[in-house]
């Protein structure tokens, strides 16, 4: 048994690495010797925490300024022990999306770890079948600060977070009592331009879901002169009849993605297998622009001297083929509003993303949404931003990825989660509900997320991670930029006999390998000829124990392959190959981990991207 002097140094530890603080005094700690190190047992557990393995996770979370930076693949992905895991899985779930185990305990930073691993080795091998992971997608873009960050294991530890976990809320009806400051101390500094109501939900599809809703309830109150629905409406609604029950649209875009419940699928067009076998409502899809890169090879619409403000990042999109894609767009945005309204049908909401992130990562210009914007003001139609992708500071340093936009009127509806933690939207004054029960559900949203959030936001400013992503991002895209052009001369060897100078080939930077390189801060994308071709690339990458990522996108036309982990630089030199031998600048270049592979087709239509900003360290380094 542990002596007295022992005990207590033994908690001193436990409070001042694991930042448990004020709990002591709350919760009872009792102390045991296993042989192996001191634990703790904490009242309703049943299994002592081992304070030695604790002490050494946390003194390695420390010396994460040192963390090991290479890719380490030991085997493919999946690995033996991932694929026993699946097949006991599979049992019982649906489990066909699953792609590798991790163990989250020992996982920290951008760094994915193996739950069969000693915690000394917390650094050196990762994934449970050795494989060491550079994350760039973290959990699908919904860790700001990567795994385990040391603020936010603190703040799971506070009493609040307990009881707020233990004793979930039904936030709807019975809120805690220091919800309201929270929701005005945490969502109040990030609002975005011209909006301050905000309404916390469970996730982005439900975010996205509740907003159309609300579009709807606000469109019906138009028509009935700004009052609620009468009881002709509440009675034929119980029959899905009219009035009550209206015929109302709402229109998304080619490409988009919103969400998989019944209402989103009817507004998203990223992959045929989210929507195949379920019904849809009768919604208008729009054209959404499709640029010609590089931009600067595409002359057109120039910069608003009026607008200095977004002119270096409007002068990316002022070429004439990008112009008429956006005037063309636009018109047709018209002509489907006009077209459903002629049959009482009508258009009540747009939704649109910054960046159609899961549909191939298509860009819009600033432009084309102001243009937006002006419509739908004019139609008299809900503007919907879906920023569940895009949103929390990912997008060139900023929260709010449409606030490049510059637009003269703030959007009417913005929806978040992922990197917010939360889901939920802001709204227009114009746009609240005063009746109950009508933007309702269980739990609302969660309140241990908003205590997290505010850590994370509190992170972004003290570490100045928001400036930091916006310098990065600058690097990122200045030198993915340079992977299609200027044209550049290859010296051909050997030189023919009838030229009595060099023999020099015009080329492409990269043209044979890469093509439409594109992107905005962190987020980035490169296109293949075809899924196979990226596949075969992607996989042989993980052959050499390197490992770049896995599909998203549209099956059809435009896939992205990446959400894991970055192969080392070293080995891909070694694969590189192509039409000409890299120069030392080029081989400099490898933005996306991977751009060289042995018969690098012509022409790329399918995406590999990146998305996480801060991985995002690791990808600038790797091009200088």
């Amino acid at each position: 048994m542990e002596s007295k002097d022992n005990k207590v140094h033994c908690i001193k530890d436990w409070r001042n690495h694991c930042a448990i603080k004020n709990v002591h005094k709350q919760f009872r700690l009792t102390v045991h010797d296993t042989g192996t190190g001191a634990s703790v047992r904490l009242p309703y557990t049943s299994k002592p925490i081992n304070i030695r393995s604790m002490l050494a996770s946390r003194v390695n979370h420390q010396l994460a300024g040192v963390e090991v930076i290479n890719v380490d693949m030991k085997t493919a992905v999946p690995g033996p022990k991932s694929k026993a895991l699946l097949k006991e899985m599979t049992k019982h779930q649906m489990s066909s999306s699953v792609r590798v185990f991790v163990d989250f305990e020992k996982s920290f930073g951008n760094w994915l770890s193996d739950p069969s691993l000693d915690s000394s080795l917390i650094f050196d091998q990762v994934d449970v079948d050795g494989n060491r992971l550079l994350d760039v997608y973290t959990q699908i873009s919904s860790l700001p600060l990567g795994y385990n960050h040391p603020a936010l294991v603190k703040a799971a530890t506070s009493p609040e977070f307990i009881t707020s976990l233990v004793s979930r809320p039904a936030l709807g009806s019975f809120p805690r009592s220091d919800w309201p400051e929270k929701i005005n101390s945490v969502f109040q500094p990030i609002a975005p331009k011209g909006l301050h109501n905000v309404q916390t939900m469970l996730c982005g599809t439900s975010a996205n879901e509740n907003a159309i809703k609300t579009a709807f309830i606000w469109y019906m109150a138009q028509r009935r002169g700004g009052k609620g629905p009468d009881a002709v409406a509440l009675e034929s609604s119980m029959k899905q009849q009219l009035p009550g029950t209206p015929k109302l649209a709402v229109l998304g875009f080619q490409g988009a993605f919103h969400g998989r419940s019944l209402c989103m699928l009817s507004v998203t067009r990223s992959k045929a297998i989210h929507k195949v076998d379920i019904p849809a409502f009768d919604w208008p899809i729009a054209r959404f622009p499709r640029y010609k890169y590089p931009l600067n090879e595409n002359e057109g619409y120039g910069i608003d001297s009026t607008d200095q403000a977004t002119a270096p990042y409007d002068y990316q999109f002022s070429q004439a083929f990008n112009a008429k894609e956006d005037k063309e767009c636009l018109a047709d945005v018209e002509r489907l509003i006009d077209e459903w309204k002629a049959k009482d049908h009508d258009v009540a909401a747009v939704i649109v993303e910054p960046i159609q992130s899961e549909g191939g990562d298509h860009y819009g210009s600033p432009a084309f949404f102001r243009g937006l914007r002006d419509l739908t003001k004019k139609k008299g139609v809900v503007f919907i931003v879906d920023e569940v992708q895009t949103g929390g500071g990912a997008a060139n340093g900023q929260i709010w990825a449409h606030s490049h936009w510059n637009l003269k009127e703030p959007a009417d509806i913005v929806t978040f989660s992922k990197k917010l933690l939360t889901g939920g939207f802001y709204f227009a004054d114009h746009l609240k509900v005063n009746e109950g029960y009508r933007i309702y559900n269980t739990w609302m949203g969660d309140p241990t997320k908003l205590m997290l959030l505010e850590q994370v936001l509190n992170v972004y400013k003290k570490d100045g991670l928001l400036e930091r992503a916006k310098v990065i991002g600058e690097e990122f895209q200045k030198n993915l930029a340079s992977f299609q052009g200027p044209t550049i001369y290859n010296l051909q060897r050997p030189t023919p006999r009838w030229c009595r100078i060099p023999f020099f080939v015009p080329l492409k930077a990269h043209s044979s390998l890469v093509q439409n390189p594109r992107g905005l801060g962190t987020f980035a994308a490169i296109d293949f000829e075809t899924a196979e071709k990226r596949d075969k690339f992607v996989d042989k990458a993980a052959e050499k124990r390197d490992k770049v990522g896995h599909p998203v996108g549209s099956a059809l036309r435009r896939l992205r392959r990446s959400r894991a982990a970055l192969p080392t630089l070293a080995r891909l030199r070694q694969e590189a190959s192509g039409p000409h031998v890299p120069t030392a600048r080029e081989d400099r270049q490898v933005a996306l981990g991977a751009l060289f592979c042995k018969a690098a087709p012509r022409k790329f239509k399918y995406v590999l991207s990146v998305r996480c900003s801060n991985a995002a360290p690791y990808l600038v380094e790797a091009m200088k």
